[in-house]
This record gives structure tokens, C-alpha cells and sequence, in this order.
């Protein structure tokens, strides 16, 4: 079997595989102490906000996330701030569960926008596209930070590679898609 195929066969093992369901209460890595999504994110964090491109760091920005449960519902408050101003950097967004038990949530974006977010292994990732840009987005607690991610690029300029017959066996077509920008923030609760 070749590596393609190997992979190929993990990639829909893992991504078919429904047997077991997962928790809402997982173990951190190396640390004994249980905690639940999104409760021991509660609270409000900040650091500092980096921005790379394929060339280096291009900018650093403060940035804060504010994580607070809701009255009266199972909904969170999911507020970010980026830079000085308060007002015109705040994004006011709301964390909803839509299927707890598979790790599934919606990033509410109180604008029509509804994103959807899926719990792995204690990093809440979500992936969308927007206006030709395809972004990836992770967040997740290590030890006692918050670490927030985004990976963006064109969905335009791909690269498409396979599409071919070799010998007996079909190589399906695989597309690459650029990446432009990367940031980070190390988010520390106050």
C-alpha cells in the first residue's frame, strides 16, 4: 500500500468514525485535573496578538477575550477585543451548544453570521470562508493560557495536483490552498 493510499484510508477512518462519544469533560495533557468546555475558559484574558506573514511578524496588537456564561441559558458570551479602542475593536459574539456530546457549537455573530465550532481534544476549531478568504480558527486552553489561533488565505490560486491514472490505481484530485496570514495570541486571565 502506498503512503497516499495509507493516508487516504486514516483520513476517512478518522473522519467516519462515530463509535465512540466524546466528553464534555476531558483530561488536559500531563495534568490529572478534569475540566469542562467552556467552563474553564470562564473569565476575562488578555496578551498580545501577533500577526505573521509568509515573511515574519508584521504586527503586534493587544487583545482580550471575554468568556462569561449567559443568564438563563446554556449560551456564552464570547467577546473579543482587539487594540486600544474599545469600542471599534469589541466583535460581541455568543457560544451556543448545538450538539454537545459530539463537540459541536455555534459562534453566534449576531448578524445573521453563524459559525460552526467542533470540540477537539480540548481546541474549539472552526473553518470558514468569507469573501474568498478560507480561515481556520483555534483556540485552546494550555495550562493557564489561553492560546488563540487564526491561518488565513485566498480560496482563488490553488494548486491541484493528482486528477491521474498511475498504473492500476486512480489518484484522486487534491487541492492547496494558499496561506496568507497567521495570528496568535498567548492570552493570560486578569
Amino acid at each position: 500500500m502506498n503512503l497516499f493510499r495509507f493516508f487516504l484510508c486514516a483520513i476517512l477512518f478518522f473522519g467516519c468514525n462515530q463509535s465512540e462519544t466524546p466528553s464534555s469533560s476531558i483530561s488536559l495533557s500531563g495534568n490529572e485535573t478534569e475540566f469542562s468546555f467552556p467552563q474553564s475558559w470562564k473569565g476575562k484574558w488578555k496578551g498580545d496578538l501577533e500577526i505573521f506573514s509568509r515573511k515574519g511578524k508584521a504586527q503586534t496588537i493587544p487583545m482580550e477575550l471575554h468568556i462569561f456564561p449567559l443568564d438563563s441559558t446554556d449560551a456564552w458570551s464570547w467577546t473579543i477585543y482587539y487594540g486600544e479602542d474599545k469600542i471599534t475593536g469589541k466583535r460581541d459574539y455568543v457560544l451556543k451548544p448545538k450538539d454537545v456530546e459530539q463537540g459541536i457549537y455555534v459562534v453566534d455573530e449576531q448578524n445573521s453570521i453563524l459559525l460552526d465550532a467542533y470540540l477537539f481534544d480540548g481546541k474549539l476549531v472552526e473553518r470558514f470562508e468569507v469573501m474568498g478568504s478560507l480561515l481556520t480558527t483555534m483556540t485552546e486552553l494550555r495550562g493557564d493560557q489561553l492560546v488563540w489561533e487564526i491561518i488565513s488565505g485566498s480560496t482563488e490560486n490553488l494548486t491541484s495536483t493528482g486528477d491521474t491514472i498511475d498504473g492500476t490505481d486512480t489518484i484522486p484530485e487534491v487541492k492547496s490552498y494558499p496561506m496568507t496570514v497567521m495570528q496568535r495570541a498567548y492570552l493570560s486571565r486578569f
